[in-house]
């Protein structure tokens, strides 16, 4: 994915599950249209998540400040509530789709490659059909 790729809700709805931070400081879990608060407990020196509040993804979206991905690094942030959601490092869970891509460099090669076929048959014309050389000649 692309740096700086802003973020729609329908990107968010259409993953399984995502972790953001809220700006006061919440934490939830987004899985497609359902959203649920978590926090994170220590037992025995091992943590575990409690999950204990339940909303909508579209009822938090516009107060989501950070959005983390599956290693808990920062993947997307907005800056204050009224920006839009950003990107903040290439990663493979929101990603820019280019349609037709890999066609374009396809596209101009053929387009060279076709512009040289002409050039080559121009000038193999001249030379064959030129004054100098009054006889045709079959391939």
């Amino acid at each position: 994915m692309s740096k700086g790729y802003t973020i729609q809700l329908s990107d968010l709805t259409t993953k399984n599950e995502i972790v953001v931070q809220l700006f006061n400081g919440q934490r939830w879990k987004i899985r497609r249209n359902a959203a649920i608060r978590f926090t994170t407990m220590l037992q025995d020196g091992k943590t575990y998540d409690v999950e204990f509040a339940e909303g909508s993804t579209e009822a938090i979206f516009d107060q989501i400040k950070l959005i983390f991905d599956s290693k808990s690094r920062v993947i997307g942030q907005r800056i204050q509530k009224e920006l839009p959601l950003k990107t903040t490092r290439v990663n493979d869970i929101f990603h820019v789709q280019k349609p037709g891509y890999p066609k374009v460099p396809m596209a101009i090669y053929h387009m060279i490659d076709e512009q040289q076929n002409k050039e080559y048959g121009e000038s193999m014309a001249k030379y064959w059909y030129s004054s100098k050389n009054k006889r045709y000649v079959k391939k």
